[in-house]
């Protein structure tokens, strides 16, 4: 079941591709939780480090690059009250009854 003949790292392929995948889930996770925690708290430097981890901002902007686009999206009106909306409220059930 998955396996590869010429593989030769010594253990299962299948196993070595779940682990990779999961690493690589866990990457975006990771910036997902730390985002969501920011609107939660309304902790604009955590909303920056979130996106200042995120792989493909980083990889394109400087952090001094990001600070400015943070501050843009929050002087043009990012809703840090997010939190408080029904909207929100639902996400939030749905993700705890997974």
């Amino acid at each position: 079941m998955g396996l590869i003949n010429n593989y030769s790292g010594g253990k299962n392929c299948q196993t070595s591709l779940l682990l990779e995948r999961a690493a690589l889930n866990r990457t975006n996770i990771n910036v997902q939780e730390l985002a969501v925690q920011a609107v939660l708290t309304k902790d604009e430097d955590s909303l920056f480090q979130a996106i200042a981890l995120d792989p493909l901002t980083s990889s394109i902007l400087t952090l001094d690059e990001i600070r400015k686009m943070v501050d843009e999206m929050l002087e043009a009106g990012l809703d840090m009250e997010l939190a408080e909306t029904d909207c929100f409220e639902e996400l939030l059930r749905l993700v705890k009854e997974r």
